[in-house]
């Protein structure tokens, strides 16, 4: 478990399962990604898109993670074969971590695509500008219409 001041309750109730280490706070995360096949997101507040979801896929990481730390994506587009795994259940989140057939197989080339291919110049300015005019999203929560897609590609 990587993040800035973790609460030690949960330092020991988390240390005390087999195999999860409380880091705390990392100042190189590149080793750290290399190491691991997965990335787990269990974000349930906080404001704007979760950045550790898309850091996972550009690293070439499945990333589990809960509907909030997802804000953004389009639903159709969080599956496991984009490298995203849903997960809202707390007691969930061990079967799914235990019972994964984990490998990087492709997944260095593949999962960064989807990122980029998710995340455009094109959803931004589309996230903005529904922002400033109020206006509903189609689809998925930010997700940019037929129009934004073909003005704003890439």
């Amino acid at each position: 478990v990587v993040g800035k001041d973790c609460p030690v309750r949960y330092q020991k109730r988390w240390e005390s399962e087999e195999g999860v280490k409380v880091l705390g706070f990392v100042s190189d995360l590149d080793s750290l990604y290399e190491q691991c096949v997965a990335t787990v997101a269990p974000i349930y507040s906080g404001s704007g898109t979760c950045i550790k979801v898309q850091e996972s896929l550009l690293r070439g990481r499945i990333c589990i993670a809960s509907d909030f730390a997802l804000r953004g994506w389009p639903i159709c587009e969080c599956v496991l074969e984009n490298g995203i795994i849903r997960l809202d259940n707390g007691e969930g989140w061990r079967a799914v971590l235990q019972s994964m057939p984990w490998t990087q197989q492709g997944l260095e080339v593949r999962l960064p695509a989807i990122a980029r291919k998710i995340f455009t110049f094109g959803r931004f300015v589309h996230a903005v500008g529904t922002l400033i005019t109020g206006s509903a999203c189609e689809g998925a929560v930010g997700a940019p219409t037929a129009m934004d897609r073909n003005a704003f590609a890439g």
